[in-house]
């Protein structure tokens, strides 16, 4: 009898716990058919490469987006306010310890509202270098009444049992589990069930990360802006023409405009569900510091679920693939975010751009205004 579903998997409420965990594993959606053959084996595949003196970049084969990391800053040189390795490998324990509660919980019938996971580790000195001394993870499960608090410890405990990333790990572990009644699910007879709960926390943007290297070999990593971005927004604005300002916003803007911790802000604190800004971030080899050297930006159009793109670039990177790169990826966010069709306007003597545009298959089309050319994509 089928209970429930994990994704397009369905899940039996007769099939042993272990297979049904597995079935829910190795199961992938292929267009419109369900292909389970790899049972008993499945081969996981990361590329990791260090593009410079203090951080790296990981791409799995199984997700499109990469991940810029570095070293532990506590131990190494490593870069402040990245993921480090031992991040990622409590990531995983955490995220793996998720997916495994709630493929029980389908095969259980068991109701929850909310779980969040939290992964601690210590790392001490052994002999060589540093090990992990202990791994604790603390679950903590929301359920809507208080009557379901023993049987949410017992699957919380078969959950941990069967993490596959916990399972791979030598290292001891404490298992610390809490259960939390629902303040946003009365209990009783007057609950009102057909309220949603709010979300606990906004929403995080979208990670849109790649690494690029420029037709020199310079290589940058393509990123989405963050708020500790604006200072090096105003250096590289700093490097900017004002033929480039020109090619870009139709008309002359001044370097203090531009910098205006006003406007700044705005584009730094950028929000995600109305636009996407990427920058081309360098990391000096030699002293670590940072510089943006290319940008993009991605407005989204709801009515027309259209996105508006746009990129600059520094006039010392320029004619060197990086602007193809930028909305080469632009592209690529649009896709992912289910968007019909790109534009991007430029002025009819800005060559450069039409070179770009036409050679990642954009077609041209003229407006009424004399002096600017439309390029749109129909994805």
């Amino acid at each position: 009898m089928t209970v429930g579903k994990q994704g397009n998997v369905a899940v039996t409420s007769n099939a042993p716990l272990v297979t049904v965990y597995k079935e829910i594993a190795v199961n992938a959606q292929v267009g419109d058919k369900t292909t389970n053959a790899i049972k008993n084996h499945h081969r996981y595949r990361v590329v990791a490469w260090w593009t410079s003196g203090q951080t790296g970049i990981a791409k799995s084969d199984s997700a499109p987006n990469a991940i810029h990391f570095s070293v532990s800053p506590k131990f190494l040189r490593g870069l402040e306010g990245r993921w480090t390795p031992e991040d990622l490998l409590l990531c995983a324990v955490a995220s793996c310890y998720t997916t495994t509660f709630n493929a029980i919980a389908i095969h259980e019938q068991f109701e929850y509202t909310d779980l969040g996971v939290e992964a601690e580790a210590i790392v001490s000195k052994a002999d060589p270098g540093y090990s992990f001394s202990e791994i604790v993870i603390r679950p903590t499960l929301t359920i809507p009444q208080d009557d379901g608090r023993e049987r949410a410890l017992d699957l919380l405990g078969k959950a941990n049992a069967l993490c596959l990333v916990s399972r791979a790990l030598a290292t001891p572990q404490t298992f610390e589990a809490r259960v939390e009644v629902s303040r946003l699910y009365p209990a009783g007879p007057s609950a009102n069930m057909d309220q949603p709960p709010q979300p606990s926390m906004q929403r995080s943007p979208l990670q849109y990360v790649w690494p690029c290297t420029m037709k020199d070999g310079t290589e940058v990593v393509l990123r989405p802006i963050c708020p500790e971005d604006e200072p090096l927004m105003v250096k590289f604005h700093e490097t900017l023409s004002d033929r480039s300002v020109y090619f870009r916003y139709f008309h002359s803007v001044s370097l203090r405009t531009r910098v205006a911790h006003e406007r700044l802000a705005r584009i730094c604190f950028v929000d995600h569900d109305r636009e996407l800004v990427l920058v081309a971030d360098y990391e000096d080899p030699k002293t670590g510091h940072h510089r943006i050297l290319g940008v993009g930006r991605l407005n989204k159009v709801p009515e027309r679920n259209e996105g508006e793109a746009a990129v600059l670039v520094s006039d010392q990177c320029q004619s060197r693939g990086l602007g193809t790169e930028l909305l080469r990826q632009l592209i690529l966010v649009a896709l992912d975010q289910k968007l019909t069709r790109v534009t991007v306007e430029m002025l009819r003597e800005n060559l450069a751009m039409q070179t770009i545009v036409k050679r990642l298959g954009f077609r041209l089309r003229l407006l009424d205004d004399p002096t600017a050319i439309r390029a749109f994509r129909d994805l």
